[in-house]
């Protein structure tokens, strides 16, 4: 949607045009949503992927957050090490539990006798129309 038309997104990811169609059908079908319209020989996003657009936007302004706030730590605990991962509930207790990670968040709660778990917050991630 930044670019306007899937070739300039295929530029704007230095990939092909194929490739970029072959995902976006691949996305449209797991989602189970139009996301695109043809319209004079081009494509314009459905009110969905622009709904869908502005969720992923708040995300990836999330994750740009925490790059931030771990830069800020790193000015108070110098050895502090963060890795941001997007793991499976299952492989963050694992991590857990192995002791190759201290933290780890998830939108499931977790059900497991060795990790202390706490809710920060509750709320919907997102919703469309059936």
């Amino acid at each position: 949607m930044i670019s306007g038309s899937i070739s300039g997104a295929a530029r704007l990811l230095s990939v092909s045009q194929p490739a970029i169609s072959r995902l976006l059908a691949y996305t449209q079908d797991r989602l189970e949503l139009r996301l695109f319209e043809r319209v004079h020989g081009g494509t314009q996003p459905t009110p969905e992927a622009q709904r869908l657009f502005t969720e992923v936007d708040q995300v990836l302004q999330g994750v740009l957050r925490v790059n931030e706030l771990t830069e800020e730590l790193r000015e108070h605990f110098a050895d502090l090490r963060v890795e941001f991962e997007i793991l499976t509930q299952l492989d963050v207790i694992a991590k857990i539990t192995s002791a190759r990670a201290d933290l780890g968040v998830s939108v499931l709660p977790v059900d497991a006798p060795a990790i202390q778990s706490e809710v920060v917050t509750e709320g919907h991630l997102m919703a469309h129309a059936a």
